[in-house]
This record gives C-alpha cells, structure tokens and sequence, in this order.
C-alpha cells in the first residue's frame, strides 16, 4: 500500500517493526504516512519459551512452526535459538509454505523426537488452527501459540497480547486523522495489554501438570 501512495493515510492494526521495515522514521515520529501498531515480536517469544520451560521443565529439543513464505516469521526463529539456548533447549525450525504440508511437518517433528512447540501466528496458521491444534493433539505435543484462537479450539497455551486492543487503538488514530491529524505527526503505539490462557484438559490429555505459577498468572482456565 505504501507503494501505492504517500499521500492517503494508512494505519497499520499489527506490524513487527515499522521503522525496520522503512515505513516510519521512528516510532515517536513515523514522519510519513503510515503510522499505526506495532507488536512486541522477539520479547514475547521469550515469554512463551519461558512458559513452556514451565510446562514441559524436561524439554531439550522443541520445534518452531513457521510461515515459510512469511517476512516476519522466520527471521524470529534465529532470535528464539539464541533465548532457548540459556534454557538448556535446542530448537528444530519447522517451516510451512502451504496447507498441505503441516501433516509432515508435524509427522518430522514427532520423528525427530520434538518434545514441545512454538506455534508462530502468521495467515497460513489462522486459515489452518483447526488442523493444527487437531495435529498437536494426535503427536501429543505440548504446543505454545501465539494467537488466542488456538486455545479456544483446544490448544494448550496461549501468551500474547490482546488483539482487541490493537483494534481499538487502530480506530482512536482512524478517528484522529479524521479529524486532521497527520499520520507523520501520531507515533506509532505499542501493546500494552497481554493476556496468558490455558487450558486444563488439554493438559490432562496431553499428559501435562500445569504448575500453579501459571494458573496463578493466569488470566483464564479453561477447565
């Protein structure tokens, strides 16, 4: 879209890091015509190591499911070796290009002897949570994601921010340029909403105790 213009103000509901990305001079001062929000990436994928650390406190070797053809995904997974490393875990990238493939992507991380998973949010994932929650449950792998639709459908945990917030804050600099702000004078925002759910018989099945640090933390059971 930027591509397209550098007049028509373009708000940005989820983006990893607009000023990497060229589209904004900084996040105090985007100085163009994108501003928007952006998400926290590395920071939280160290949070989901650590409660998956807690989950699974043998794990040596965990997998990373990952959007082959995503900009954003698989340059994290080199960040997520280096925190998984002071863990005492090794980590096997697991990357999906298509729809098809997540049978043998789950079939090879279950040969190689995965003990848990990341599952990174990406539009290849979303379109496929049904599959991909139904798989980790087939391998009896103790997975982590990243998007809070997974646990609805059944997935173990999810750590991330609150999507509802991102949406908000999208329609207040909607409104506010509406009303003549310039998108180069709105600094980009940050999350500050997350939220941790996990789900108790998922666990059970999966032969998980989910310790009471993270019930404790929880923000919701689902029993």
């Amino acid at each position: 879209m930027r591509a397209l213009t550098s007049t028509i103000p373009i708000v940005v509901i989820s983006g990893f890091d607009l000023v990497e990305a060229g589209l904004a001079n900084s996040l105090a001062h985007p100085g163009g015509n994108v501003t928007g929000m952006t998400s926290p990436g590395v920071d939280v994928d160290g949070k989901r190591l650590e409660l998956l650390r807690e989950l699974v406190p043998k794990a040596t070797q965990i997998s990373v499911l990952a959007d082959a053809g995503s900009p954003i995904s698989i340059p994290r997974i080199a960040a997520i070796e280096a925190l998984a490393r002071p863990l005492g875990m090794r980590v096997a990238s697991r990357p999906v290009s298509a729809a098809g493939e997540f049978d043998g992507t789950f079939a090879a991380s279950a040969a190689d002897h995965d003990q848990a998973m990341l599952v990174q949010n990406s539009p290849l994932a979303s379109e496929n949570q049904p599959r991909i929650v139904a798989l980790a449950a087939q391998y009896r792998l103790p997975a982590v994601y990243d998007n809070r639709g997974f646990v609805e459908l059944g997935g173990l945990l999810f750590y991330g921010q609150d999507w509802r917030e991102n949406f908000e804050r999208a329609a207040v600099l909607v409104d506010k340029i509406l009303k003549g702000a310039k998108p180069a004078d709105l600094p980009v925002e940050q999350p500050t909403r997350f939220e941790l759910v996990v789900d108790l018989k998922t666990a059970s099945a999966l032969g998980v105790t989910v310790p009471p640090s993270i019930l404790a933390r929880a923000d919701e059971v689902i029993e």
